[in-house]
């Protein structure tokens, strides 16, 4: 069921945002947010992973992705800037100024509708509300950190025929290591410092 959950989150990032390589790096993300999830229940905070946790980790493990979509999907259509192809840095400064605030909402509405359910007598209903209030904060601080900084280190930064290609355009991530070390009047190379 949790794969069922991730393909279809996957579909609909692949979808929405048309781009193969940030489906790749929304998968990874919330692979990694699956994994510190079932990491901090079970060694962290002590909890025994019955099927009440499990449940909601298949759930919320699909619910994850609305937290990564909006982002994702701003990342790919960005201001053109001054002619030229939007570099990794203005893409991810589009997408926090432009989505950010409805992965905050989406999270603080999921975590105050917790609230009654802490409230609830019933053992079940208290665990439950717990592991959803952790998923949703969790989740939306991946969207907010981990995601954007993937993205400015490897997104696409320029389209070619319609499709995002990954490490091409003007931004670079490491210098270039082809460039020329520059000649002295001796004919000693110097290192650029």
């Amino acid at each position: 069921a949790m794969f069922a959950a991730f393909g279809i989150g996957c579909l609909g990032v692949l979808l929405s945002t048309k781009s193969i390589a940030i489906t790749v790096i929304v998968m990874l993300t919330v692979a990694c947010l699956l994994v510190w999830q079932v990491f901090l229940l079970a060694c962290v905070m002590g909890f025994e992973l019955t099927s009440v946790e499990i449940m909601t980790l298949v759930v919320f493990s699909g619910k994850s992705f609305t937290h990564f979509l909006p982002l994702a999907k701003a990342y790919t259509v960005p201001k053109p800037a001054e002619g030229r192809s939007p570099t990794r840095l203005e893409r991810v400064q589009y997408a926090m100024a432009s989505s950010a605030s409805s992965v905050v909402g989406c999270a603080v509405t999921t975590v105050i509708s917790c609230v009654l359910l802490f409230g609830a007598g019933i053992v079940v209903y208290f665990r439950f509300a717990g592991v959803v209030a952790f998923v949703t904060l969790l989740s939306a601080f991946f969207a907010l950190t981990f995601l954007p900084a993937l993205l400015m280190v490897i997104g696409p930064s320029a389209s070619r025929c319609g499709v995002p290609c990954p490490f091409s355009g003007s931004s670079q991530v490491l210098p270039n290591a082809s460039a020329k070390v520059p000649e002295v009047a001796d004919g000693q190379g110097v290192v650029p410092g």
